[in-house]
């Protein structure tokens, strides 16, 4: 018997696993912390309104804006390209998911950036002031990551090249 998954999707499937699968593993070692990938979505999604405005200030609010924009893309794109295999009403473009894949993988490897030039944190509790030494470190959960977007942006290329205008595999 044939599988039920259509074979322009089964790349995005694979991506989709190796996404999930990443956020079970360590994605940054902080001193002596670990942060899976989980936690680290959890922290893009939910920080994300408080980071926007220290954006431009460097460090975890840097990473934390574009960690979150490279799994909103990463999302978008899977469902987009679910939507342009399976729907019968307005699509978009293969060309468009190959785009949104593109920024959301060069947003995940920038995000890694402003976390590793990070020495020290201040913080004030009541008053005192805190200085305390940091260091980040790349654990294997964030190229597991950074490999499923890679593996995303590989496929939406590959089906927005190989299809002219992307109508020829619709039932």
């Amino acid at each position: 018997m044939q599988p039920t998954i259509k074979p322009t999707l089964r790349v995005a499937h694979v991506a989709l696993g190796i996404y999930l699968v990443s956020m079970a593993l360590p994605a940054i070692w902080d001193n002596d912390d670990v942060m899976i990938g989980l936690m680290a979505a959890y922290f893009s999604v939910f920080g994300f309104p408080s980071a926007i405005p220290h954006v431009f200030s460097g460090g975890e609010p840097t990473a934390i804006v574009l960690g979150g924009l490279a799994n909103g893309l990463f999302v978008f794109t899977y469902i987009a390209m679910l939507l342009r295999r399976n729907s019968k009403f307005t699509r978009p473009g293969y060309k468009t998911c190959a785009i949104t894949a593109s920024i959301a993988f060069v947003a995940a490897v920038t995000s890694i950036i402003p976390l590793l030039f990070i020495t020290e944190t201040r913080t004030t509790i009541l008053g005192i002031e805190t200085v305390t030494e940091q260091t980040y470190r790349i654990s294997i959960g964030f190229y597991v990551w950074a490999g499923a977007l890679a593996l995303l942006v590989y496929h939406s290329f590959h089906t927005a090249k190989t299809t002219k205008t992307g109508d020829e595999n619709d039932e």
